[in-house]
């Protein structure tokens, strides 16, 4: 390449000509004009050097916080700036929470590839036009290094492509590599005679600062030395460039002596703004491997946990990477919860009752059904740990396994007593506890009317003629025909053949039928309602019946047997909601019907009765045979 005199530089003259234009002035002629190459050398050199901040370092940064499923908790996260080497990927095990300060594992890390736009922009310049002895450019060599780089990016067409090349060659947004490298292979300028400018440069930052995609941005700069008029319009740029989170790569074309000008440090701050890097090429050097460039670009990661925040308001969230050679921590971020314990009440409770006492002391009705509804009011369902009752004061029953808001109290238990005082206390899966209003039942203690025939049971002449009557008819009736069916011989008895009594099969108490868009049953099979209470959603960790539908949530609705052999659907806040029959369904919930329609997120089933079910069996079972011959007639 050949340098122009530049005077500002100091290196326009050979030094034997300055040393005779040295000697014929006098001495202080000589001590200014040294004074004053001094000063000229130090003002292009202070400003580049200051002008140089630190390089990017690796990072990790937090995008949001997803609290809407609380206690479990998403944290979209990205690592910016990774050195290419550091491409282990990022597992559950890599990353810790640190919520209010207390350290929680990761429950589950997803990746998310949102993709990368990559810009090439080329400043023609006669030096990218030297050419080896074999007539091939230093323009073709970098071309065919920049090619390499197609195996690096998705094959799905996340990533986007565009091209600037002095003064107006441009392809924005292309979808694939492949059209990239026909844009730049069509070019056909004449390096030549072309004028070096920033333009390519300035309007490829100018394009990437403008993309609100979420993809990261690279930029690969091939160019010659830009002059020094140039530099503090690369400072500028190098500014858009780190604020914008752009990664530059400069490939510079030059001899190698070009590391020792002024404008390389600004240069070298622009490729540092944002962890790229600065390659000068002569011609002879090792081309870079452009494919490691894209490597740990485009890359998002939803980091899920389940959160120890047990108090509502703003909580504190910040993460930590391990890779392969240093440890990454987030700034924290806030983030607000609203957690508060569940509300309890009972359903359909009586406000008397009225019990009824044989002469036998039994009591009618023996059994009181209680049933509690739960209302997660803060938003967040959640599981019940333990449910306890309370009777006057005093625990008689404790469930930990479902039903859990379901009790049955023993009326016997009771008797005499004028009022009962009933509560109920449960703890859920956060640790917190509940109760319900203290509710009173009064008592109404009445006797059975004892029947009139009674009494001639007590009468023991009663009792003596019918013993008597008794034994005439055993004598006269019975007796005679035992003898005689003992004189006949007795058949000898055949083996009796003992099968293994057959494995209970699951009492099917409801079923669930999936609908088409018609509402019309679809070839799968129903699902079958087996449990008195069944937690309905998509994560298989918190519901027994998971639904593969994103509309649903983590948690959706639950659907309970209730003591008289009916479902109540129960929705639990979900943002699509829960709909019977087209109505939505509330936290109250709602009792289903045999045939009713039920939407879950996009889905949507025909609810069918169990009982239902089984009564027409039994119906049908319990037809008599002359029923049956009467239709064949």
């Amino acid at each position: 390449m050949t340098l122009r005199a530049n005077p500002s530089l100091g290196a326009s003259l050979p030094v034997v000509f300055r040393c005779k234009r040295l000697d014929s002035l006098g001495f202080v002629q000589r001590v200014c004009l040294i004074l004053l190459i001094l000063l000229l050398t130090l003002q292009t050199a202070i400003p580049a050097s200051a002008a140089h901040p630190a390089q990017a370092t690796p990072s990790l940064e937090i995008l949001s916080i997803d609290t809407r499923e609380f206690p479990l908790i998403r944290a979209e996260i990205k690592a910016r700036n990774l050195p290419a080497d550091a491409t282990a990927p990022m597992t559950a095990a890599s990353i810790s929470i640190l919520e209010n300060g207390n350290p929680i594992p990761a429950r589950d890390v997803q990746e998310n590839y949102q993709g990368i736009h990559l810009v090439l922009a080329v400043n023609p310049d006669f030096a990218l036009d030297s050419r080896d002895p074999k007539g091939v450019s230093r323009y073709t060599k970098l071309v065919g290094a920049f090619k390499q780089m197609e195996g690096a990016f998705s094959a799905e067409g996340e990533d986007r492509f565009s091209l600037f090349i002095n003064p107006d060659y441009v392809y924005e947004q292309l979808s694939d590599f492949g059209s990239l490298a026909t844009a730049l292979e069509a070019y056909d300028g004449n390096f030549r005679t072309l004028k070096s400018d920033l333009a390519s440069l300035t309007r490829a930052i100018d394009a990437l600062s403008m993309d609100e995609s979420g993809k990261d941005k690279l930029l690969l700069y091939i160019t010659g030395l830009p002059s020094v008029q140039d530099a503090k319009s690369i400072q500028l740029l190098s500014e858009i460039a780190r604020e914008k989170n752009i990664k530059v790569v400069i490939w510079l074309a030059g001899e190698a002596f070009v590391t020792t000008y002024p404008q390389i440090p600004y240069l070298q701050d622009l490729a540092d703004s944002g962890a790229g890097s600065l390659f000068v090429f002569s011609g002879s050097e090792p081309l870079p491997e452009a494919a490691t460039y894209p490597a740990n670009m485009g890359r998002t990661y939803l980091v899920s946990y389940l959160s120890l925040a047990r108090e509502s308001g703003k909580q504190t969230l910040a993460l930590r990477l391990q890779t392969e050679s240093d440890t990454l921590t987030s700034a924290s971020s806030n983030f607000e919860v609203q957690v508060e314990p569940a509300r309890l009440s009972f359903l359909s409770l009586p406000e008397a009752l009225s019990l009824k006492y044989s002469a036998e002391g039994a009591v009618t009705p023996a059994e009181l059904p209680l049933e509690v509804l739960v209302d997660f009011v803060d938003g967040h369902p959640r599981n019940i740990n333990s449910a306890r009752l309370l009777v006057n004061g005093t625990v008689v029953q404790e469930n930990t396994q479902a039903p859990l808001n379901s009790f049955v109290l023993k009326l016997s238990e009771y008797t005499g007593l004028e009022q009962l005082s009933l509560q109920v206390l449960m703890v859920d899966a956060l640790g917190l506890e509940a109760q319900t209003p203290l509710a009173r039942i009064a008592l109404i203690n009445t006797t059975a009317e004892t029947p009139g025939g009674a009494g001639i049971l007590k009468n023991p002449w009663y009792l003596v003629n019918l013993g008597a009557v008794l034994a005439g008819f055993l004598a006269l009736v019975i007796l005679p025909g035992f003898l005689r069916n003992k004189r006949q011989a007795a058949p000898v008895p055949l083996a009796e053949t003992i099968l293994p009594a057959p494995a209970a099969a699951p009492i099917i108490l409801a079923t669930l039928t999936k609908l088409n868009a018609d509402n019309l049953p679809t070839p799968d099979k129903p699902i079958a309602i087996t449990q008195e209470i069944t937690i309905i959603g998509r994560d298989p960790d918190l519901c027994n019946l998971v639904l593969d539908d994103p509309a649903v949530e983590a948690m959706h609705c639950q659907l309970r047997m209730l003591p008289d052999g009916e479902f109540r659907l129960t929705d639990f806040r979900s943002a699509a909601g829960s709909w019977v029959n087209y109505a939505p369904v509330g936290v109250k919930g709602i009792r289903l019907q045999h045939g009713d329609l039920i939407q879950l997120g996009l889905l949507t089933f025909r609810f069918g009765s169990g009982s239902r079910v089984a009564a027409t069996e039994k119906n049908q079972a319990e037809r008599t045979p002359s029923d049956s011959n009467s239709e064949g007639d």
